[in-house]
């Protein structure tokens, strides 16, 4: 049995208008910062060692990134928009 997770991904970084199809799970995070900070694998059995990335979500480039959405609370509806940020 293969247990789904939802990650969300930091608006900051994250590629706008993306959609990342690689399996991932809980211990995906846990390889994120190991690979992140330059950490060993945890070892003795932990599934970090085999976990999907959650590299292909994020953009660390430093291009522009998408402006900030600001959604009506009860429709959902865009009420306002930024401009792409520096």
């Amino acid at each position: 049995m293969v247990a789904a997770a939802s990650v969300r991904a930091s608006r900051c970084w994250a590629r706008p208008n993306f959609v990342d199809h690689r399996i991932t799970d809980q211990s995906s995070v846990v390889r994120f910062i190991e690979d992140n900070w330059g950490l060993p694998r945890i070892g003795n059995g932990s599934t970090d060692a085999i976990a999907g990335s959650l590299n292909g979500m994020f953009d660390f480039s430093g291009r522009t990134r998408s402006g900030r959405v600001f959604l009506d609370p009860t429709t959902g509806q865009i009420r306002a928009a930024d401009q792409n940020q520096d």
